[in-house]
């Protein structure tokens, strides 16, 4: 026997629940995506800033080896300044690049990692999103079967209605 009307209404309304249902979930998994694409982008950009800034800072200390290099190279054998200043200068540029590079180092590995986490959250959201767009259509086939069957369910109850039997 066919199932009633008020039956096949109220697989009805479930599947408008549903429906309804993972319309939100598709929506908040969309704004996460959306908000950990973001944040990521945001963080490529400071890496890539800090990766400039360690290049910058390497050429300049570079550059500033070469200029005490020139001095003592130039003075030195005139005046002992010069190779006491070389000496000096030298180490204080090499703690100054390695300290810098190693501050920009640790920025850059925690950018890194927060790069991977916003990449996973975007993943996950992703899964998260294709199973609520299956469940979504499901519901939304199911919703059509279902009012398939109450125009049949209904046609049956105004045939009962009005006596006529098959």
């Amino acid at each position: 026997m066919a199932r009633t009307v008020e039956e096949v209404n109220a697989s009805i309304t479930q599947a408008n629940s549903t429906i309804e249902e993972q319309t939100a979930l598709i929506s908040d998994y969309q704004q996460q995506i959306s908000s950990a694409n973001q944040k990521y982008e945001a963080l490529k950009k400071q890496k890539s800033a800090l990766d400039s800034t360690f290049n910058e800072i390497d050429i300049l200390c570079s550059s500033l080896l070469e200029q005490c290099t020139s001095i003592n190279d130039n003075y030195s054998s005139i005046c002992t300044f010069a190779n006491d200043f070389y000496i000096s200068a030298s180490s204080q540029i090499e703690r100054y690049r390695t300290s810098a590079q190693t501050k920009i180092t640790e920025m850059v590995e925690r950018i890194e990692g927060q790069m991977e986490s916003y990449k996973t959250t975007a993943n996950n959201a992703q899964d998260n999103l294709d199973n609520a767009n299956s469940a979504l259509s499901n519901a939304q086939s199911s919703l059509s079967e279902y009012q398939y069957e109450l125009a049949q369910a209904e046609a049956e109850e105004a045939m009962l209605m009005s006596g006529v039997t098959e």
